[in-house]
Formats: structure tokens, sequence, C-alpha cells
């Protein structure tokens, strides 16, 4: 998972910002090319529109203006039968010499209010009365457009255009009724417009013939278009719709009479005027996708001019900074001028940087070399102080001043071990105080004798500074010195002496010096011993050094000495 601050420092990164600018340089020309492109692609649409409208009308003008002609022809017929009445043979030979005259009429008759129709250019009178198509005319008279595969009288397919014919005083008085020869299919493709299907349709939606037949019909009642719903202009509409399927057809519905009957083309099931192939509705992603390309190509000619080689420089960088001084150095030929002069000023430092750290490891050796000829010399100089107290010793009966003598030398053999340990050790810088203790602790036990009594050592290991191993050491020699010479155990117990040595994580090191107490002594003279407290005043001043506490528990028992300090910091790696 990554965290924050990682992502932090990613977008801090050189690429990061690189691609942040880039991306804000070149996103007004991406933007100003999605409008453009967009309002394009609205002008397209737009023409689009305007064509399908265009090929709509044009697909249907034959039978627009056979229709329109039917029509006023209706209006005309109807007001003559009205005049010389209905009945009446003139009407009837009117009818007749009118459809002779006009070639592409076949029948016109009147229907009087009461459903016969008496006045026709051919056959019988004949009785519409119960006609379900006639009772829909009387209840709203208006101009209406059907197709009859088989005319009632002529016996062919019939496109028959129907017009009220209204009295004096506004009542319906009839409907005058013209047939045409309806082929639309044929019509179509003898126009030469095969790419667009056309149907007639009433306002609702009922579909009155199509140019693909009757299997056409099924695709536009698909589309589900309801005119008298809809708004259309005289001049037409043209739209994209969803049909039924869920698919879109591009459609265009012009009212050929009045707001009655409606042509609809559709070009569903081939290319579709309104797809405007590359400039079409996905055309705005073309402006994105080469500002992407922009960008990426912007950012490749800065990754090859200079990313790569700042990398290759930063790796050197890191290889150097390291310690790996064998990979400090660092050539790029192929970088631009600036990024070469920037590595040879960096290979320059690098080899300064280089000759004074050899010239300072020589010199840091050669003072380790001195300060641990400076411990040995110490500590024999010590040994020796020891080996003359030793000599004063053998000239001195036991008593006071022999005690006195031996805790002196003792004093002095710890300062000799933390000498010894500072030059034979190959850090001058730390001490083991564990190693060191515990040999300190084996010499005072030795002098003293004490090989009867029980004793208990847990160190932990421990690494000190110098300053507070020195202070430290003493401070154990005083008390374990002072345990041996107040240790005393019940009748029948043994005597004994635990020292433990231990540090906590948050640095702190306590030293713990316990002994038992009893009749029995730990060793011979100790109770002629007169208690000057010296020891005491030593230990206490030993924990001043340290900057620690002291904590002494004492019972019929037991004795103890608790000592807690912070350790200091170390000048290099804990070991």
């Amino acid at each position: 998972m990554i965290t924050v601050s990682a992502a932090r420092r990613s977008f801090q990164s050189l690429p990061s910002r690189i691609l942040l600018f880039l991306t804000i340089a070149l996103m007004p020309l991406g933007l100003i090319s999605v409008y453009q492109t967009s309002g394009v692609v609205r002008e397209a649409v737009a023409l689009a529109e305007r064509d399908i409208l265009a090929r709509t009308l044009e697909a249907a003008s034959t039978e627009y203006s056979a229709i329109r002609r039917a029509v006023g022809a209706s209006y005309a017929l109807g007001a003559m039968a009205e005049a010389v009445g209905p009945t009446s043979p003139a009407c009837q030979q009117t009818m007749a010499r009118y459809v002779d005259a006009q070639s592409q009429f076949i029948f016109a008759g009147y229907i009087q209010a009461n459903g016969r129709m008496a006045c026709a250019s051919i056959g019988d009178a004949m009785d519409f009365a119960e006609f379900e198509d006639w009772q829909d005319l009387i209840r709203d008279p208006r101009p209406m457009v059907a197709v009859n595969p088989v005319g009632a009288i002529s016996g062919r397919a019939v496109m028959i255009v129907s017009a009220p014919t209204f009295g004096p005083d506004g009542a319906f008085a009839g409907t005058t009724s013209i047939s045409i020869p309806h082929d639309l299919a044929d019509t179509l493709r003898s126009g030469g417009i095969d790419r667009v299907d056309v149907a007639l349709a009433n306002a609702a939606g009922e579909i009155i013939s199509t140019s693909a037949g009757p299997s056409g019909a099924a695709r536009f009642e698909a589309l589900g278009l309801v005119p008298r719903d809809m708004t259309v202009p005289l001049s037409g509409a043209a739209a994209i719709v969803e049909t039924a399927a869920g698919t879109q057809a591009s459609v265009a519905i012009v009212p050929l009479v009045e707001t009655n009957i409606f042509v609809i083309g559709t070009w569903a099931a081939r290319a579709a005027p309104l797809s405007v192939s590359l400039l079409g509705f996905a055309a705005p992603v073309f402006p994105i996708l080469m500002w992407l390309a922009s960008l990426f190509v912007a950012y490749f000619a800065v990754d090859r001019l200079v990313l790569r080689h700042l990398a290759g420089l930063r790796g050197r960088m890191a290889s150097f900074s390291g310690q790996d001084r064998g990979q400090g150095s660092v050539r790029i030929p192929a970088a631009p001028m600036e990024i070469q002069e920037i590595a040879r000023s960096y290979n320059a430092l690098v080899e300064r940087v280089v000759d004074g750290h050899g010239a300072l490891e020589a010199s840091v050796a050669e003072k380790e070399v001195l300060l641990k000829e400076v411990h040995h010399r110490v500590k024999n100089n010590l040994q020796l102080i020891s080996s003359i107290l030793n000599m004063q010793l053998r000239t001195i009966k036991e008593g006071d001043a022999a005690r006195i003598l031996r805790r002196v030398q003792d004093r002095v053999m710890s300062l000799a071990t933390i000498h010894k340990a500072l030059y034979t050790d190959t850090q001058v810088d730390r001490v083991r105080a564990d190693l060191l203790l515990r040999e300190i602790i084996a010499g005072v036990m030795n002098v003293g004798g004490s090989h009867a009594i029980k004793t208990d050592i847990a160190f932990e290991p421990v690494a000190l500074d110098p300053d507070q191993a020195v202070p430290l050491c003493l401070l154990v020699t005083e008390a374990v010195t002072n345990a041996l010479k107040y240790a005393g155990a019940a009748v029948g117990d043994q005597i004994s002496l635990s020292v433990a040595l231990r540090e906590t994580d948050t640095g702190q090191v306590t030293v713990l010096v316990r002994n038992s107490r009893g009749p029995v002594p730990g060793q011979d003279g100790a109770e002629g011993e007169d208690g000057s407290g010296l020891g005491m005043r030593l230990i206490s001043a030993f924990v001043s050094q340290l900057g620690g506490e002291m904590d002494v528990t004492a019972d019929a028992a037991t004795y103890g000495l608790r000592v807690t300090f912070t350790k200091l910091p170390l000048r290099a790696t804990d070991a």
C-alpha cells in the first residue's frame, strides 16, 4: 500500500512535475481543439438534418404532388356535387369527365352524409354507411389518405384521398374520394433514390404504406412515432430516435396533408446521414488523443535529453555516498552540453573528496595507534604502581594499613584493566562494560581470597563510552569489595554474592550488587574493620559522575545496591 509520504515524494519528483507543467501548457490547445471540433460536429449534424429532410421530400415528391392535387380536386368536386345535386346525372358526368382528363386519377366519387355514393366517375351507386372508415370520418371530418390493395370499384391497388364538404350551415354534407394508382416503392426506385426508406403515416402513427412494402411497416412501427404528440413544423423535422429494440435511427418527419398525413424517412438499416464518420459525436475525443500524444512526445524528449542522464548521475552519487568509492565518477557522453558540464564538475568534486577521505583515514588510523599506545603506557604505569604497593604490603604486618593499601591496589588494578581493554580492543571509542566488569570482579575476588563465596554474575552485552566506563568500573570495584567485606550468612548457609548488569530499550543501564548477611563473616579480619565509610563516599561520587541514581535496600538477610544511569550516545555504530 502506498503511504501518503511516498505519494508526496512521487509528486515532488522531476518527472511528475514535468508532466504537470506540460499538461498545463498543452491543455489550452486541447480545450480549443475540443471546442472547435464540437462546433464542426454541430454544423455537420445540422447539415445532415437538412439533408435528411431534403432526401425525404425528394423521395416522396411524386406522391406528395399527387396527393396535394387530389386533395384540391376533392374540395372542388365536392363543391360541384353539392351545387348540382349529388344524385343528378350532371354530377356523375362531371366526375367522369374530370377523371378522363387527369391521367393520374382512376376514380372520383361523392359520398353523401348518409353514406350513399350516387355520384361517381364509374360504377353503380354504393352504400358505405356500415364501413368502419366511414364511421370514423363522420365522427371527425378531415382530409384523409388511405391505401386499399384492392379498390372496391377499380379493383386495383389504390391510394384513396378524401376531403370533406360542409353545407352553408357548417354541417357535414359529404366527402369526395379520389383514387390514385399506388406503387410507392416502384415510384421511389424509378426516381433513383435508393438510400432512403419512406412511409406514409397518419396522425396516430399508423403506417399507411412504405417504400419497402408490407415487410417495411414493422421497422417504421418499431420507431414508435406518434406525429400528433410531436411538434412538427410545416418544413419538417429531423432527429435521431431510439427504437423499441434499443438501437438508434435517423428519422425525418414532414407534414403532407395539413397535420393529418405525414411522410417519414429513415436510414436505420443503411448509412445514416446523421452519422458523421470521423466528425461524429466521438470527434471531441480526437483532440484529447492528440493532446495525449503531444504530451507523450514532449515527455519522451525530456526523458531522452535530461531525465535519463540525471538518473544515471543520481545513481552514481548514491553509490558514492554509500561508501562505494569505485563508482563515484560518471560519464554521459550522449547528454546535452549543460548536463556534461555538471558531470565534469561532479567528477572533479569526487576526486577531491576521495583524496581528502584517504588522507583523513590515514590520519585517523595514526591517531588510533597513538591513542592505543597512550593507553598501553598508562596501563603499564598503573601496573608498576600496583607492584610497588604489593612490595610495600610485604613489609607491613596485617592490620588497618595492610587493608587500606590492598584497597588502593584494587582500585589501581581496576584502572589498569580499563586501559588494557582500551588498547587491546579494535575500537577506542567504546568499551564492552560486561566483559570489563567480569574481569575486574574476578581479580577482586582472587585478591580477597573469597573462594568459599557463592557468586552469581549476570551481565548483558553493554557498550559504553570510556567516559562512563571508568567511573562504572571503579563503582563496581568498590561495591563488590564492600560486599565481600560485610557479607555473611546464617549458620549452616553459604555466603552469596550476585552482580547484574542490563540495558533497557530506552538506553537506561542498571547495575545491581547484592550480598547475603548473617553472623558468619565473609572473610577473616572483616569484623575488625572500623567502617570509616570511605567506600560508600567513593560510590556516591562515581554515581554522581555517571549522572545516575543510587538505591540501597537492606534487611536481616540481604544487602543490595542498585545504580541506574542513562547511557551516553556512542560516536560510532553500536557494537
